[in-house]
């Protein structure tokens, strides 16, 4: 499987349609920089579903489509398309040919196909999962991720570990089963609340009950009484009301038991999903086990037909040999021709020859008389110089010394002149050299004395800008702090200010009351916001107050009247209303009933705070309250003073006639006490804004004080740079004028001896030619004479030596004609050897190549004859092939019919979840008509169920006297509510509705349980993902530990590196470090390692993994080049030997690199922002 061809339009520089065409082994991509290379790159990465902008080196994705230059419009898509061959089955497709395509408008939509089929990105992340050739997976690597895989933070190594150990869809699942897990655990959450107030209100109902059965006794009589006027109407009512809250409760049921069967069934869909992905695993295997033998069947197939090739080849070569044969039979046949012509040519040349010969003894004889003459003068012309030889010979010696002491004396002269001149020009220069490095070591020292102190401003500045950042992220986690309280703080505001303005918690009445307190006249608040006290004593007012919370106090009765008024006519139910001018008649004797100071109790009324206008109210109501530590203390002073009521701290109450009420509150918030709350909270929400605007203002300065420390270190280091370069210029330029100063002061030195050993010289020589001057005056008048008589002689010998001469040439003309006759006579006989010797060759090159036929005819027959037995081979592997592809073809329609089964399973969940949201849509549809319904049923039947609960609705009103007066009924009805009325507040549903809390809770407990059955499948599901992805996991990391190991040690001659799995409760997310030991080095911190070093680091981990489990194709954007020479061949050495397996694209500019690679694309900008590519196969 390989990368076959990629496809680009319109993606950044690439404005016209531009085609990659990739083989196997290795492609370079070359280019100067900014051209376009790894935009080449970038398209394949964003092909494969990348989504992050800053990867692919760009803000947004619409600045991936090309957009215009100076002679071109900008396009409106970018288009980018792979096309892979699957021959290895390593992608899930039927298809051996894959077409990967990603489309991106300007209007920001995309699009993703698959062999021309609109699919998602979902289905190409699924398709390259666990392969290796994934966005984000170790197909592509950058230079910029040599960093991250080595840097202090370990995702980007954890990443590669689990691409390639294929546990990310494990671990995909066991998201979204944790997903799931969560909202179940909500789902619990919610129901454990709902449980829980439930069984609160059940528990309240049943301390109810008992006072309900008192209350319908008198109850019963007024409802006999007040029914006339109400039933029929009442009667109408529930006939509509009654099939509505059956379906409403029916719905419910259905409801929630749908909600619990959809948890169920995705669990078991969790499950099978489990089960698919491990035959899925199976498949692998076997279809890998298949593409083996597809391998070794296709391995026989070529090694036959490479025998067959050979065969036809050497029958090919017997053919050829046979006509070389015929050749050579030819050619001796042209040789015997060429003899006979060439021996009747050898015999006319010998007798020339002959002819030649005679001539060249006639003119040798004339050569040696005229030689014997001349030869005769010659001694005689020497016997005179030798007779005055001697004095000839002193003469000339004498003449020779003087001239020679003339030579040398002006050789002498003028070379001491230029001494002379030479020293005077090194003098100079050497002076001048002298100034020039007296002023660059001048320069020199102040520039160092610069550099030290820009230095230390340098080192201040760093200190200075470290402190800076340490104090700007204490001030970001701070302020980040603060903002988040800050924003605690408002939502607690908003929920308080809610609470006060709506009244929350307080009775429907109430609520409507104070919602339209401007319509009444004296409305004052209600009882609950007019007291306060103590956040530590409130459990105890608040529980002891629970019954009169939501009492309203009124400034006239006529304004409490109204309010009654108003709300019997509107249906807003029941209120208990204060007035004031009631509590000033006198009515009430504060302090009848007080306790003895003992230090064990406490006047309730002594810890709280109130108005004075309400002095009267809290009197009444905290009379004879005391408050104690804990209920054993109250139940001991009840026994001396029974007469008073006790209150806990903790909020239980010991009331005077015996009763006891207490238990867990509810975790909400209490009715006293929130306009403290809201100020208290109001002051807290001021300070902490007044703190995070110093903090932010603080946070601003500090900006401010790093820019522009920042501002002063870049300015520094640029100083510095510049002063670093001048100094090392100014070193330089000064260490080479030492050396020259050294050089000229040897010079001048030199010329000084020089010029004193030439003045001595010169000395000597004047000396020597004043002593031969005499004689060389008589030396000269004895040389005219001779010379005189020389002169006669010499004439004679010279005479001689002209016809000599022209003898000898004479005679040397004949010898030339003779000896080219010889030559020629040689070469014939030459020619006539080749002819012998082409004949040899002719007869012996038949004799080898009858033998090469005889040689090839029998290796003809050894071929087939293991063609043959190849043959067989493949007949055998055929049949274990055809076995291998039925295993894979029933594992496979295994897997297809588990998808099956889990795609039936997800309709069928669909189709659940749509019958819930139908059921909570009726739901809703249901609660809306019923409470319209309720609203319109208030205003007769609210006091009937209120007072007498929802047996008085029963009742019969043809049991009635129809003589019965209203006047009589409503005498009898005053009395009954006298009666009532001293029985205080009454909960006249309590019995009913204690049997309904009791049947929800039992029915929210079954449901809790599903859940939690649910639950347990889910878990079971992710322990066993985890156990599964923790095995794979595990096995491949020591693996590639192993294999690191190796390959480090072969970048790293000497060196030794490890791969440590950080502990951790889960090795799915434990850190990986690596630890490396390099020239004896044992390295702390990979951040010590050189770029080069890191490079190979990244590359034997790289290569680690691809011995585990190679990626079809690798990118490899300039990894290469922080590396020299040395490493490049090892780095190209190891590209070689994984080609075999894995396709390589390499960008790079490293010559060679280039070298090493099969094929090059060259990326060109002819036109300025337009990418242009250029294709070069090396064969």
């Amino acid at each position: 499987m390989y990368l076959a061809k990629l496809d680009i339009f319109g993606f950044k520089s690439f404005a016209q349609k531009t085609a990659f065409t990739f083989n196997e082994g290795l492609t370079g991509i070359i280019g100067p920089n900014g051209c376009g290379k790894s935009n080449v790159v970038d398209a394949i990465r964003w092909v494969l579903g990348e989504q992050r902008p800053s990867v692919l080196r760009c803000d947004r994705m619409e600045n991936l489509i090309f957009n215009g230059t100076a002679t071109r419009k900008p396009l409106g898509l970018a288009e980018v398309s792979m096309h892979i061959e699957n021959t290895k089955n390593i992608l899930p497709s039927e298809y051996s040919e894959i077409k990967i395509t990603r489309r991106l408008y300007r209007s920001g939509e995309s699009e993703y196909l698959i062999n021309n089929q609109p699919s998602r990105l979902m289905d190409i992340i699924n398709l390259f999962a666990d392969t290796g050739m994934g966005a984000d997976a170790y197909s592509v690597i950058e230079l910029k991720m040599v960093e991250q895989i080595l840097s202090d933070n370990a995702q980007e190594r954890r990443r590669l570990f689990e691409e390639a150990a294929g546990i990310k869809k494990y671990k995909a699942r066991r998201k979204s089963a944790l997903n799931k897990l969560e909202t179940t655990q909500q789902e619990l959450t919610r129901l454990d609340d709902i449980l829980a107030e439930v069984q609160k209100n059940v528990n309240s109902l049943s301390r109810q009950v008992g006072k309900a059965q008192r209350y319908h006794e008198y109850k019963q009589q007024l409802k006999e009484k007040e029914l006339v006027f109400s039933y029929l109407k009442i009667h109408s009512y529930r006939n509509q009301l009654q099939p509505l809250e059956t379906e409403l409760e029916q719905v419910n049921h259905s409801k929630n038991a749908l909600g619990t069967e959809l948890h169920k069934m995705e669990a078991e869909t969790e499950k099978q999903q489990a089960q698919a992905v491990e035959a899925e695993q199976l498949y692998r295997q076997k279809a890998a086990a298949l593409h083996q033998r597809d391998e070794a069947i296709t391995e026989l197939q070529n090694r036959r037909q490479l025998r067959r090739q050979k065969i036809e080849s050497l029958q090919e070569a017997v053919a050829a040999y046979r006509q070389e044969i015929e050749l050579q039979r030819q050619k001796l046949q042209q040789l015997a021709a060429e003899r006979q012509t060439l021996q009747t040519r050898l015999e006319e040349t010998r007798r020339e020859m002959d002819a030649a010969q005679e001539r060249y003894r006639e003119f040798a004889n004339r050569q040696l008389e005229g030689e014997s003459r001349y030869q005769k003068l010659r001694e005689e012309h020497q016997r005179f110089v030798q007779a005055n030889l001697q004095e000839l010979q002193q003469s000339a010696a004498v003449k020779e010394a003087y001239q020679k002491i003339l030579i040398e004396k002006q050789n002498l002269s003028e070379r001491l002149a230029r001494s002379a001149a030479s020293l005077e020009k090194v003098q100079t220069e050497r002076r001048q050299r002298e100034e020039t490095l007296r002023l660059l070591e001048k320069s020199l020292q102040e520039s160092r004395a610069e550099a030290e102190t820009y230095r230390q401003e340098t080192a201040h500045l760093e200190k200075t800008l470290a402190g800076l950042r340490e104090a700007r992220e204490t001030l970001r986690s701070e302020i980040n702090r603060e903002e988040g309280n800050l924003e605690k703080l408002h939502s607690r505001k908003d929920f308080l200010e809610n609470l006060i303005r709506n009244y929350e918690g307080f009775s429907q009445s109430v609520q409507y009351v104070m919602a339209r307190k401007s319509e009444y006249a004296g409305v004052v608040d209600t009882l609950a916001n007019l007291v306060d006290c103590a956040a530590e004593y409130r459990p105890a007012l608040e529980s002891y107050l629970a019954e009169v919370s939501n009492y309203l106090v009124v400034e006239a009765l006529e304004t409490a009247r109204e309010i009654l008024k108003h709300l019997r006519s509107q249906g807003k139910g029941r209120l208990t209303l204060v007035p004031l001018p009631l509590l000033n008649s006198e009515n009430h004797s504060a302090g009848a009933k007080t306790l003895p100071a003992n230090g064990k109790a406490l006047p309730l009324k002594q810890i709280v705070t109130y108005s004075a206008p309400y002095e009267k109210l809290f009197d009444f109501l905290f009379d004879s309250v005391y408050l104690v530590a804990d209920l054993d203390a109250a139940i001991t002073l009840r026994r001396e003073h029974p007469h008073l009521t006790f209150v806990t701290r903790e909020g239980d109450i010991l009331e005077h006639w015996g009763n006891l009420t207490g238990g867990a509150a509810a975790n909400q918030m209490g009715l006293i006490g929130r306009q403290d709350q809201y100020r208290k909270l109001l002051e807290e929400l001021e300070t902490l804004q007044n703190r995070l605007a110093a903090h932010r203002d603080e946070l601003e300065a500090n900006t401010r004080r790093m820019q522009q420390a920042e501002q002063k270190l870049a300015e520094f280091a640029e100083l510095q740079n510049s002063l670093r370069d001048q100094i090392l210029d100014l070193e330089k330029k000064t260490d080479q004028l030492s050396y020259e100063l050294n050089r000229l002061a040897e010079t001048a030195r030199d010329l000084e001896a020089e010029a004193a050993q030439q003045s001595e010289a010169l000395q000597q020589s004047e000396e020597r030619e004043t002593a031969l001057l005499p004689g060389i005056r008589a030396l000269q008048e004895k040389q005219e004479a001779y010379q005189a008589q020389e002169k006669t002689a010499l004439a004679g010998v010279q005479e001689a030596e002209q016809r000599f001469k022209e003898l000898t040439q004479a005679t040397q003309e004949q010898q030339i004609v003779y000896l080219n006759l010889a030559a020629r006579e040689k070469e014939l006989l030459q020619q006539l050897q080749f002819i012998d010797q082409g004949e040899r060759e002719a007869v012996d090159y038949q004799g080898d190549r009858e033998r090469k036929i005889l040689e090839n005819q029998a290796q003809v027959e050894g071929l087939q004859k293991e063609n043959l037995r190849i043959e067989s081979e493949l007949e055998n592997a055929y049949r274990e092939r055809d076995g291998a592809e039925q295993q894979k073809n029933e594992i496979e329609k295994q897997v297809q019919e588990l998808r099956a089964h889990i795609q039936a399973a997800e309709v069928e969940l669909k189709k659940r979840q749509k019958l819930w949201n139908q059921a909570r849509e009726r739901i809703q549809e249901l609660e809306l008509r019923i409470k319209e319904l309720q609203v319109k049923l208030a205003n007769v039947s609210e006091q009937v169920v209120e007072k007498y609960g929802a047996a008085a609705l029963e009742f019969d009103i043809k049991s009635l006297d129809p003589a019965l007066s209203l006047a009589e009924v409503q005498t009898d009805i005053d009395e009954l509510k006298e009666k009532l009325e001293r029985l205080g507040d009454v909960n006249p549903l309590a019995i009913k509705e204690h049997e309904q809390e009791k049947e929800r809770l039992t029915f929210l407990t079954t449901q809790r349980e599903d859940l939690l059955s649910a639950r347990d499948q889910l878990l079971e599901t992710i322990q066993k993902l985890n156990s599964t992805a923790r095995k794979q996991f595990m096995d491949t990391f020591k693996l590639i530990e192993t294999n690191f190991q190796r390959v480090f040690q072969e970048f790293f001659e000497g060196g030794k590196a490890e791969l440590l799995l950080i502990e951790s409760r889960d090795p799915l997310e434990a850190n990986i470090d690596i630890s490396v030991t390099h020239k004896g080095k044992q390295l702390n911190t990979l951040s010590l390692l050189s770029a080069g070093e890191k490079t190979l680091t990244a590359i034997s981990l790289l290569f680690a993994i691809y011995l585990v489990k190679p990626s079809p194709f690798c990118i490899l954007d300039e990894v290469d080049a922080p590396l020299d020479d040395v490493n490049i061949g090892r780095f190209t050495k190891a590209l070689n030997l994984f080609a075999r397996d894995t396709q390589f694209i390499l960008v790079t500019h490293n010559k060679k690199t280039m070298e090493a690679t099969d094929s090059i694309y060259g990326v060109t900008m002819e036109e300025q922002g337009v990418s242009k590519v250029v294709s070069v196969k090396f064969e």
